[in-house]
């Protein structure tokens, strides 16, 4: 991420890019590794790239606690993952007032990735004072991605209204 980051910045002309007002986003893991620029254990600063407008994670992948995606901490952490990395990568133990501001979304039901992730990122952004907006949507589904014709249709309309 940090690599793709850095790349479209030095080459904005070249490929005819603003980087000044950038969102970044990721959906289920794709979120996992854009919630993990949230943390403590990223800086902005030490890679030299500019922070993001706004971050956005549609039905991310947050914990590897309790309420971790199997599949997701399987891969990211292995079969015996230890404490320190279940922390580490705990996307909610680690966020710091440091950011651009934020929306995700989720649907209540979902059916692969756990509720409790968006309501443990609620809390956590709660508690660091981050700027955020969040949306929930009565639904079992999982994967809408832009959510054309779905419930969640929207969600981008409402994300932009926020960051403006």
């Amino acid at each position: 991420m940090v690599v793709l980051i850095s790349y479209l910045d030095k080459h904005q002309k070249e490929i005819n890019i603003d980087m000044k007002d950038y969102l970044i986003g990721g959906f289920s893991a794709g979120g996992h590794a854009v919630g993990m620029l949230l943390t403590k254990h990223f800086s902005f600063e030490k890679y030299k790239i500019l922070k993001p407008k706004l971050m956005f994670l549609g039905y991310g992948v947050i914990t590897m606690g309790k309420y971790a995606t199997p599949g997701s901490k399987l891969a990211l952490l292995g079969e015996k993952p230890q404490k320190k990395d279940i922390e580490k990568y705990s996307i909610e133990l680690g966020i710091e007032k440091k950011m651009c501001k934020l929306y995700f979304w989720q649907c209540e039901r979902d059916n692969i990735v756990p509720f409790e992730n968006f309501t443990l990122l609620k809390d956590a952004a709660t508690k660091a004072k981050l700027d955020f907006r969040c949306r929930s949507f009565d639904s079992d589904a999982y994967g809408w991605g832009i959510a054309n014709n779905k419930l969640a249709d929207g969600w981008i309309d409402d994300m932009l209204n926020f960051i403006n």
